[in-house]
């Protein structure tokens, strides 16, 4: 089926649901779109992606503070149809990029899991309440109590004797000031520039385009293929932290002050510390 978020901010993009997406249980804040035919299936969910589709999605949204469509509403949407060849070939297209998308889904979960059940177990031995009465040399410059938890002191300890590093010791952790004009400037005048949520996102839901004259130095502010970046301000519970990797298709993009870099040095795979800060462990 295609999945469409029917209230909220954005009100997108569609979403079509593969063998992995198919273990999950949804809310109720999402329209399920059922289309028996392949062809028109996967032309339905590149034309409900499209600028035009989007405008039509939005065009009858109701609500005050939150947005909201309605099943009605979207069965009401008019989908322009191609000729059949144009339409074979969308499909076609479309067809592939799900199957590719699938199967990278799958296998990365798959590693994921595979390398985190090489690592040391994590199970808490002491309650949280017990790291928090530690000496003041034990303190290192850090007062928060997360980091005094010792279910994460006794982590540390695990990948230490296994022979884990720091990340310094195999990349450049990078992170620009937050703090700049914010000028914003169409797409054909800027460069996309990421937030922290947006990061997380296969399709950036309200890209921004930032004019480069607004930076001292763009550079700093630049990320790279093969690079991890991370959210680095916000909430836990909304996913700080959690890496995703610089493929082609963003080298060169923008990304705020909020985002952390992480630059392997020469000889460590992208890929394979990638994986590393993707686990629970990390």
């Amino acid at each position: 089926m295609i999945l469409q978020t029917c209230s909220g901010r954005n009100l997108g993009p569609g979403v079509f649901v593969d063998s992995y997406l198919a273990g999950f249980v949804l809310s109720h804040d999402m329209i399920r779109v059922e289309v028996e035919q392949e062809r028109l299936r996967n032309f339905l969910i590149a034309f409900l992606n499209s600028h035009t589709g989007r405008h039509l999605l939005r065009r009858d949204k109701t609500g005050s503070v939150i947005d909201h469509i309605s099943v009605e509403h979207l069965e009401r949407v008019e989908v322009v149809l191609l000729p059949p060849a144009e339409t074979d070939e969308v499909s076609a297209m479309i067809g592939k990029a799900i199957r590719l998308r699938e199967r990278a889904r799958i296998g990365l979960a798959e590693m994921l899991k595979a390398y985190s059940q090489s690592l040391p177990p994590i199970r808490r031995r002491k309650q949280r309440h017990e790291g928090w009465d530690v000496g003041s040399t034990a303190l290192c410059g850090r007062l928060d109590a997360a980091y005094h938890d010792p279910l994460v002191a006794e982590i540390r300890r695990k990948l230490r004797k296994r022979g884990g590093v720091r990340v310094g010791e195999v990349a450049r952790v990078l992170k620009p000031g937050g703090r700049y004009k914010t000028r914003y400037v169409a797409a054909a005048n800027g460069r996309p520039l990421l937030s922290g949520g947006q990061l997380l996102q296969t399709y950036p839901i309200n890209l921004q385009h930032m004019s480069p004259g607004v930076f001292k130095d763009v550079a700093d502010y630049e990320l790279r293929r093969g690079w991890v970046a991370y959210p680095a301000d916000g909430r836990a519970e909304e996913e700080l932290g959690r890496p995703v990797l610089i493929t082609p298709h963003r080298d060169g993009w923008l990304a705020s002050g909020h985002v952390g870099r992480i630059e392997p040095l020469r000889g460590v795979n992208p890929g394979s510390l990638f994986l590393a800060l993707a686990t629970e462990h990390a």
